[in-house]
């Protein structure tokens, strides 16, 4: 059904871009278009613009993406949003697999129903599948999925990465049937694919940088056990830090040999939060201050480091209007509606907000069940994605398409607090572990 949904949106809204005379909604899907056709074409991994060369604008996960589907269809945005769709489809079967690996079976497939109250039609229904439909039928979730930006492909790497994070803590991981086997353990392989997919997350959005290393710090501490665990959990945040190290060296090598400088993600992070802090911001992204002749003689690395450093400037001389500012992204970042004029009309906003509202209340209830539960490492893996780029998006601009992402883990929370208000998680416990009842045996009278 999802998979569906997203193929027939697909069509649907490339059809109305055909009628509007635009490629996308937003400007960075021209940017990733040309970066993808020089690719396909052998050229450089470059593009000027506002005067300037930069050879770094972009991180290349998703233009490449876009240059495999322009070499295997052809120049066809119709044909990329297909590929994006099929991909996004995956999101399902990867959150219902989240969902079982992180809350276990107990609480991941027991139905929603149970006891007096349950109905036939919903015997099927469990906290895990009723994730995978949220996922599903998410209207925000879909529509990401056929736009030409990073957020259409990057929630199915996110999973991935979650997913292997998930499978490092799982009581019981596949093992070799040999003991003596050569072949390096489960766990060793796990966390090497967890690195390589924090890799590529990073180069399809550079804003994932600092999780996979902030969620390695907090892992020996979260994996439970006593210092044998924690030093295993150490270990396997070493490999995927590693991994993930390895994966992203191409790219560091190559921005140093052609600039000169270790450049980890992009040049475009200076411009990015002075967007976000800078005296014309707003909340919105409006780029127009890179026309001003202070910025744009500049080259493409001293530009982004004047613009760093005149941002951080900013946020210690107006500590009072930067928190402003951030309370205003959190309100658009929060948004359940779209804000954008480009968006639809006021009815569709409607529409989505009536669809977008009871999720985000759900999801709430859900962390405030797993905070009374003490569940905090399935907190951190469902809903840290979440809290990340709801605080990083603090200070760079606000917008609901930053939040859309990393909803998807967070869905699975939503499916938590459906199953506690059904009465299920309230009358077992869900996953506690339970106790059968001693029996009180009468005393025997003596003989």
């Amino acid at each position: 059904m999802g998979l569906l949904a997203r193929l027939g949106l697909a069509v649907a809204f490339h059809a109305w871009m055909l009628n509007r005379g635009v490629r996308c909604l937003f400007g960075d899907a021209n940017l990733y278009w040309y970066l993808a056709s020089s690719l396909r074409w052998g050229g450089a991994f470059e593009v000027e613009q506002w005067g300037i060369v930069h050879h770094a604008l972009r991180t290349p996960g998703y233009p490449g993406f876009l240059a495999g589907c322009q070499l295997l269809f052809g120049p066809s945005p119709l044909a990329a949003r297909l590929v994006q769709a099929l991909i996004a489809a995956a999101c399902v079967p990867l959150t219902i697999l989240l969902a079982r690996l992180v809350l276990g079976p107990r609480l991941a497939d027991q139905p929603l129903l149970s006891g007096e109250g349950r109905q036939r039609r919903w015997a099927g229904v469990t906290p895990a599948i009723l994730a995978g439909g949220f996922v599903a039928l998410d209207p925000l979730t879909a529509a990401s999925a056929v736009v030409l930006l990073s957020e259409s492909i990057f929630p199915t790497v996110m999973l991935l990465f979650l997913v292997a994070m998930a499978h490092l803590r799982s009581p019981n991981p596949l093992a070799s049937p040999n003991p003596t086997s050569t072949r390096l353990p489960i766990r060793l392989w796990t966390a090497l694919g967890a690195g390589i997919a924090a890799g590529v997350g990073v180069l399809i959005k550079p804003s994932w940088l600092l999780f996979p290393p902030l969620l390695a710090l907090a892992w020996p501490f979260l994996t439970g056990g006593g210092m044998v665990n924690r030093r295993r959990a150490a270990l396997q945040s070493f490999i995927m830090l590693a991994a993930a190290a390895l994966t992203l060296a191409p790219w560091w090598i190559r921005n140093h040999q052609t600039l000169g400088r270790f450049v980890p993600t992009a040049t475009w992070a200076g411009a990015s939060l002075y967007d976000g802090v800078g005296p014309q911001a707003n909340g919105a992204s409006n780029l127009d201050f890179l026309n001003d002749p202070a910025w744009w003689p500049l080259d493409e690395l001293r530009q982004d480091r004047a613009l760093l450093d005149q941002s951080w400037r900013q946020i210690g001389e107006e500590p009072g209007r930067v928190a402003y500012l951030a309370l205003i992204k959190a309100t658009r970042f929060w948004s359940p509606a779209p804000q954008a004029d480009e968006l639809g009309s006021p009815l569709a906003r409607l529409l989505c907000a009536t669809t977008t509202l009871p999720i985000l209340l759900l999801v709430g209830v859900g962390v405030v069940v797993l905070l009374c539960r003490g569940k905090l490492a399935e907190l951190v893996l469902l809903a840290g994605p979440l809290g990340y780029f709801a605080t990083l998006h603090l200070l760079f601009v606000g917008s609901m398409r930053y939040r859309i992402p990393a909803m998807v883990p967070a869905f699975i929370l939503a499916a938590v607090a459906v199953h506690w208000l059904c009465g299920s998680g309230r009358r077992t416990g869900s996953s506690l572990p339970t106790h059968p009842k001693r029996e009180l045996i009468p005393p025997r009278c003596p003989n």
